[in-house]
């Protein structure tokens, strides 16, 4: 259906099953992929996975998570900040991030 659309340059498929993720980019790699994850101890799945972006539940970002991505040059975006608290509590947690 993206590709039938003509909406690879709009649209990231993300999923929580690093196969269907993988899977997408074995269809068509053009497709922006993102891996969700719920917990820290999934980030190891990020290498099977190969997605372009990670995209870690909000509360999970911390230095060492951070550290992780900045390293590996990884695209982020974060899920569940869907309220003023939670995008308050967002640019908390970032600015006690050093990630320059």
């Amino acid at each position: 259906m993206v590709q039938r659309r003509n909406m690879q340059d709009r649209t990231i498929i993300s999923s929580f099953n690093p196969l269907a993720v993988r899977a997408v980019k074995w269809v068509n790699k053009t497709i922006t992929t993102g891996f969700l994850m719920e917990t820290l101890e999934l980030v190891f799945l990020f290498d099977f996975a190969r997605p372009d972006c990670i995209n870690p539940r909000a509360d999970l970002l911390n230095q060492d998570l951070m550290s992780y991505i900045e390293r590996r040059r990884i695209k982020v975006n974060v899920w569940t900040v869907n309220t003023a608290s939670g995008i308050r509590y967002m640019v908390k947690k970032f600015s006690e991030c050093d990630y320059n």
